[in-house]
């Protein structure tokens, strides 16, 4: 070897090993900049873990019950391991979800290494395997990364690591053990999960024919099967119907609506928006059903044993169509929730391992690689740019579901009900979160205290009271119910972006928090001075904290130093009756 062909040949492994890594560190990124603490809707009822656990009380009849349709034994167990570390700061849960998701990538890639042409040099093997990082690490299912996602990675990392164990690993007891043990991560993380067992009971079966045969088949099956109907026994031991679905009659009276909910299903991982879905999950689900119609053929005629990739095709195949059977009457947008795409991306994945394990043995047409690598290219940099744009829109929300959660002690049970479904159920929650000190509780706020009320004007607005223009003179009539909402944007001392703090004063005496950071795109430049963006706030409060008789509110700024405030003119005059 020439010294050109090897400087040429590191330089080609330097450029695999980037291209392998750079979508993991893109999303790393993605999760540093928007990373919120602060749970919201199905993560609010974690609260109940810490409480019971303070309590003494955390019992396996309470990890074993039911959330929604799921048993979500083993995220609840991780939330509070993680919690007990962080007083529940939930970024620390999103930086483990990205762990997750590499960590799944990482067992993806020794299956794909492992059944690769024995030819093929590492450096190849990378080169190769860069489609599927992409997609495996992409940003798309942004809801549960930077959410409620333990359920959705555990139970995805419990799929991958049960098929590897049972289809790569040695076929020896402890692999069948440590798969039956993924397994029950799986089962125990989301519903889905319990397709393993059936999935791994038809993969040890088709072992029983392969060629060269393997080791233990029929006891490693019969060991699956009966450790898999103890499991999906204790699982529906007490089920009930959450009632939360739409009924499945609805496939066969809207069989269109339903097939286009199935298509967009399979196809959001790639496309977001509704229709790009449709017609991406049209392309994906024939070559899916091909690919596996194509090694149905292989182990039935030749005997060759089923690759990888193919249960992984399986698995989101029927995950989707059970999805579709419960919830395609809610709407084909529904489809698009990016929640889902942390599972069906294992399908776009699965095809491209079949093709590639099978790529010199099935007569391809020569397009067929670079067309899949094109369509998972694409459509990262799809689903990479709607996660990017949504952002900033993401993190302003998710931001004030979190000042929600702080303060909701004042706030009215209609404006509690988008942090929770049920408004008084969450300001309890927030009650025990105070107590505990924990999560939005944890973390530093500035205190409302007495400051002197000399600092210059800053740059602020308010926009609206309860929608209606700034009006000192005209009265606001409140009831006990009513919500009294502010909006506006005030920047710091320099201008340069948000101000260190904002309260609503009440008749110049009581101080409530406002939340800061606010997204408005108008406020500032597209990249220089971006941070302006972030200089809207928000506060509310239920008239329930007013005291009857009249009352006089205002805005307060805190300096940037925190020592002193500017104090604005009152900006509503509201009369509790």
């Amino acid at each position: 070897m020439t010294e050109a062909s090897s400087a040429n040949g590191r330089r080609t492994t330097v450029l695999a090993w980037v291209l392998v890594a750079l979508p993991a560190l893109l999303l790393l990124l993605y999760v540093a900049i928007y990373a919120v603490n602060g749970p919201e809707w199905d993560h609010v009822t974690s609260v109940a873990i810490f409480e019971r656990f303070s309590r003494h009380d955390l019992t396996l009849r309470f990890l074993f019950e039911q959330h929604n349709e799921h048993r979500t034994t083993v995220p609840r167990l991780v939330i509070l391991g993680l919690g007990l570390l962080t007083r529940w700061d939930n970024r620390a849960e999103e930086y483990a979800h990205w762990v997750l998701m590499c960590a799944t990538t990482a067992l993806i890639f020794m299956a794909f290494r492992r059944e690769a042409d024995p030819g093929t040099s590492r450096r190849s093997t990378l080169l190769l395997f860069a489609p599927i990082a992409w997609v495996a690490l992409s940003p798309r299912s942004y809801d549960p990364l930077m959410g409620f996602g333990f359920p959705h990675y555990l139970a995805v990392i419990g799929f991958v690591g049960a098929l590897w164990m049972l289809v790569i690993a040695r076929p020896t007891l402890a692999a069948l053990f440590g798969a039956i043990a993924c397994g029950l991560v799986a089962t125990f993380s989301l519903s889905n999960g319990l397709l393993i067992w059936p999935i791994g009971l038809v993969l040890l079966l088709c072992d029983t024919r392969v060629q060269p045969p393997r080791d233990r088949t029929w006891t490693r099956a019969i060991v699956w099967g009966a450790a898999g109907l103890v499991t999906i026994g204790g699982y529906l031991d007490g089920y009930v119907d959450p009632g939360n679905h739409a009924s499945p009659w609805f496939l066969l009276e809207h069989p269109r609506v339903s097939l286009f909910h199935f298509l967009a299903l399979n196809g959001s991982c790639f496309s977001p928006p509704m229709w790009g879905a449709v017609v991406v999950g049209g392309i994906l689900v024939p070559l899916e059903l091909v690919c596996v119609g194509l090694v149905f053929d292989d182990w039935r005629r030749r005997r060759q044993r089923p690759p990888f990739g193919v249960w992984l095709i399986v698995i989101v195949l029927i995950s989707c169509f059970m999805v579709s059977l419960h919830r395609a009457g809610f709407g084909i947008i529904q489809a698009l929730d990016s929640r889902y795409t942390a599972t069906t991306m294992l399908a776009p994945v699965g095809l491209y391992l079949c093709v590639m394990a099978r790529r010199r043995a099935w007569p391809l047409p020569r397009w067929t690689i670079a067309g899949l690598v094109t369509l998972m290219t694409a459509g990262y940099v799809m689903a990479s740019i709607d996660a990017w744009t949504i952002a900033p829109h993401w993190y302003s929300r998710k931001s004030r579901m979190a000042y929600l959660m702080y303060s909701a002690k004042y706030q009215p049970t209609a404006i509690l009900d988008t942090l929770f479904p049920s408004g008084e159920q969450a300001r309890l929650y927030s009650s025990v979160l105070e107590r505990l000190h924990l999560n939005v509780f944890a973390q530093e706020h500035f205190q409302p205290r007495p400051l002197p009320a000399d600092w210059p004007q800053p740059q602020f607005l308010v926009e609206d009271v309860s929608g209606r223009p700034t009006d000192s003179a005209t009265p606001i009539d409140v009831e006990r119910t009513d919500s009294i909402v502010v909006d506006g944007w005030a920047f710091n001392g320099a201008g340069t972006g948000p101000a260190r703090a904002v309260f609503l004063t009440i008749d110049g005496r009581d101080d409530l928090p406002v939340q800061v950071g606010v997204y408005r795109p108008r406020l500032g430049g597209a990249i220089e001075r971006r941070y302006r963006r972030w200089a809207g706030f928000s506060g509310s409060f239920g008239g329930f904290v007013l005291a009857p008789g009249e009352h006089v509110l205002t805005v307060k700024v805190i300096s940037d130093d925190g020592r002193h405030a500017y104090v604005s003119e009152p900006i509503a005059r509201l009369v509790r009756r």
